[in-house]
């Protein structure tokens, strides 16, 4: 029996602390035909000759040494070197149960699903984890039923963790010079597939890092936004039925985001407000507000302060931490 390739596609900028955790979790699968392709995308630091190590111990990893382009230009870089039969993104600071490819394809096999995804952990820097089940049991979806999930946030936008038919993964490129990528991409490919199972394990380790590009708070962060508009006109042209759920989602997303930029943001805070209003006085998100979430948009739409003073009334009500 040929057993049939993964590649594994791990994209690594500066991370020489975290990496031989993850790449050993790659190596270590239990499931062995596997092309794992590190790409080093121009790191400062020493990951790339840690990546450069491990290439010589196993003939199974390729490296690929590049011009620093950011998190899309690495994983399209790897993806053009693919030639497993499946596709399997990981990041370079997380890692993996030693059974998740085996369970992944396993259930690909047993469902003919097109991607196959899995609960996770987050893995917390005192080594402290945390299991998040969505999913109780084995799911098969078809893919209207799993774009409603994706929008109630039930599948995560993460490309990470998603065993996918390499024949829809290379239809897809990440796009480049853009935060928050993955909200330009998981729309097309599940939109792309028969059918998408999630296994309930949980078999990833999703590492939490102040230091994380996603973690860091800049106006770089407000690329979100750009990506909502790019799902909603996939969904607007695909399936019509499901954008006002997905305009209510975003009018909660919106919110939360407003008190991230006004608690965290250090710099070009009245810019990164002006770039939410102005991409609310497009989709007008407070018609599919309610309550409290309404009323945080209608403040945020009239200026800083009035939002600033809602949105801490608002958060005391709730016996929230201000």
């Amino acid at each position: 029996m040929n057993l049939q390739q993964i590649s594994i596609i791990i994209p690594v900028y500066n991370v020489e602390k975290y990496l031989p955790e993850c790449i050993e979790s790659v190596l270590h699968q239990t499931y062995k035909n596997l092309q794992i392709i590190l790409v080093d995308d121009g790191s400062t630091d020493s990951s790339g000759s840690i990546c450069e190590r491990y290439a010589e111990e196993d003939d199974r990893i390729f490296v690929l040494h590049k011009k620093n382009g950011g998190l899309s230009d690495a994983r399209n870089a790897g993806l053009s070197r693919a030639t497993g039969e499946y596709i399997y993104y990981l990041d370079s600071d997380d890692f993996l149960e030693p059974n998740t490819i085996r369970i992944l394809l396993d259930c690909m096999h047993r469902t003919q699903a097109n991607i196959i995804l899995s609960n996770y952990y987050y893995q917390y820097a005192d080594n402290e984890k945390a299991a998040e089940t969505v999913f109780q049991e084995e799911v098969v979806l078809n893919n209207r039923d799993a774009m409603k999930a994706l929008i109630e946030g039930n599948i995560q936008t993460f490309a990470w963790g998603k065993l996918i038919s390499s024949e829809i993964a290379k239809k897809y490129l990440f796009p480049k010079d853009r935060l928050f990528e993955d909200h330009y991409w998981t729309h097309f490919v599940i939109g792309d597939a028969d059918r998408i199972a999630i296994v309930p394990q949980a078999l990833v380790y999703y590492r939490q890092r102040q230091d994380s590009i996603s973690y860091t708070f800049t106006l770089k962060r407000l690329d979100v936004l750009d990506g909502w508009m790019n799902r909603k006109a996939f969904l607007e042209q695909n399936y019509p039925e499901l954008v006002e759920l997905c305009e209510k989602r975003y009018a909660e997303q919106y919110v939360n985001l407003a008190w991230l930029v006004l608690t965290r943001m250090k710099r070009d805070r009245g810019a990164a407000f002006r770039k939410m209003r102005n991409y609310n006085r497009i989709l007008k998100l407070q018609n599919y507000a309610d309550g409290e979430t309404r009323k945080l948009i209608c403040a945020l739409d009239k200026n800083c302060f009035i939002y600033a003073v809602q949105a801490v009334w608002t958060r005391m009500k709730r016996g929230h931490v201000v």
